[in-house]
């Protein structure tokens, strides 16, 4: 029982960053010049977080899959 509450956590907070992450994203078009740096910087440590938990799960055995991060592209989200 206490692993399916682990596991339904964790799978909730990747998705609640995921969904941070897609907004901060976009808000870095939409917002006014002084501000962008700010947002990127918040688009940067959500998508830092992410590449964590996805490294932290692979070096645990824990399926990215169950996470929902096997097929998401977090690199899409780096400036150049």
């Amino acid at each position: 029982m206490i692993n399916d509450r682990y596991k339904s956590y964790l799978q909730d907070l990747v998705e609640m960053l995921k969904d941070k992450l897609e907004h901060s994203f976009e808000e870095v078009h939409q917002c006014p010049d002084d501000e962008k740096d700010f947002v990127k910087g918040k688009v940067y440590a959500l998508y830092d977080t992410l590449d964590l938990i996805r490294s932290q799960a692979i070096a645990f055995d824990i399926s990215l899959d169950e996470l929902t991060l096997s097929n998401y592209n977090l690199e899409k989200f780096l400036y150049k």
